[in-house]
């Protein structure tokens, strides 16, 4: 009896270790093959889809009735999502096209009284306020209806151009306010290269409202410096300048449209320059990190990740 205990034993041990492991890994397989429907579901529904664009519903098969109506729960979520964003988007458009119209009409008919021979200095001064303000006004009407536009594909993506010239007609449209706050401009291109089948228009109006961005919030005689480098087998533009900076509660909205950030008691809020930059950025498949200090500057980065090479 005792030379056959031993050996007893250890059959019994691996035994039951094999019915251990046997009852793991059945148990693995039958949890997969359970969950399997949901795995479909977050994978066909969410992770496989463009947000707000989700595209038509298709049923997952399944024959598990929570399955089924978690299916078809997220769908109607999907569907009031998606709804809420297309309305959102016409609005905007719309309303855009319609302040257009007397907005124009407002600028005539000032620009008429101007002509006026018998208009006293101080109605000529109270006309160049209104005349600032329908600026303004057209300014964020305009930048609302190319958001619109963008969001919407309404552009193409046809052009070939190299970032040093992008870089150089940004320069020249921009000069002049360089030179009225005496703040140097420094462009380095290291590793120049052609951007292809992307829209030269809207790259123009991303770099454009960076630049302007660090010239606005930048102190007087301070620095812009941009750098066009290869890294880590990416393109990447910096723009990075000796501003105000931007603090680390208000870093995580700086390109929501529909937030108002305090930035200083001269500005009220980085305004709309900063959501059309991630709205282009998003239709040219470009990645934007930012890094920022309060009081010591701001580094936007852009990684043409997604874009084209020639």
């Amino acid at each position: 009896m005792n030379e056959r205990t031993g050996p007893l034993q250890s059959i019994a041990f691996f035994i039951l270790v094999g019915m251990i492991i046997l009852t793991i890994a059945a148990d693995q397989l039958y949890s997969d093959y359970i969950l399997r429907p949901l795995g479909r579901i977050i994978k066909t529904k969410l992770v496989a889809n463009k947000f707000p664009n989700f595209g038509t519903y298709k049923e997952v098969k399944t024959s598990t009735d929570d399955f089924k109506h978690l299916d078809i729960s997220i769908h109607q979520m999907i569907q009031t999502i998606e709804s809420t964003f297309q309305k959102e988007r016409e609005f905007i458009s719309n309303a855009s096209h319609e302040l257009m119209t007397p907005i124009s009409i407002l600028q005539s008919k000032i620009e008429n009284m101007f002509e006026e021979e018998d208009i006293a200095d101080e109605l000529k001064v109270r006309l160049l306020e209104m005349q600032r303000i329908l600026n303004r006004l057209k300014s964020i009407t305009k930048t609302l209806l190319l958001i619109s536009q963008i969001e919407n594909d309404q552009f193409l993506k046809e052009d070939n151009i190299r970032v040093s010239s992008l870089l150089q007609e940004v320069y020249d449209e921009i000069s002049i306010r360089l030179q009225d706050k005496n703040i140097s401009y420094e462009v380095s291109v290291k590793d120049d290269f052609t951007l292809v089948n992307v829209n030269k228009f809207l790259l123009f109006n991303l770099l454009f409202n960076l630049v302007n961005n660090a010239i606005k919030y930048n102190h007087e005689g301070g620095t812009i410096h941009i750098e066009a480098v290869k890294e880590n087998n990416a393109y990447v533009v910096k723009v990075i300048d000796t501003g105000i900076g931007i603090s680390s509660t208000d870093l995580p909205f700086i390109f929501n449209r529909f937030k108002k950030l305090k930035q200083s008691l001269q500005q009220d809020s980085f305004g709309l320059g900063l959501p059309i930059v991630k709205s282009i950025a998003e239709f040219h498949h470009i990645k934007i990190e930012v890094e920022s200090e309060k009081d010591k500057g701001s580094t936007f980065k852009l990684v043409f990740a997604g874009v084209t090479i020639g």
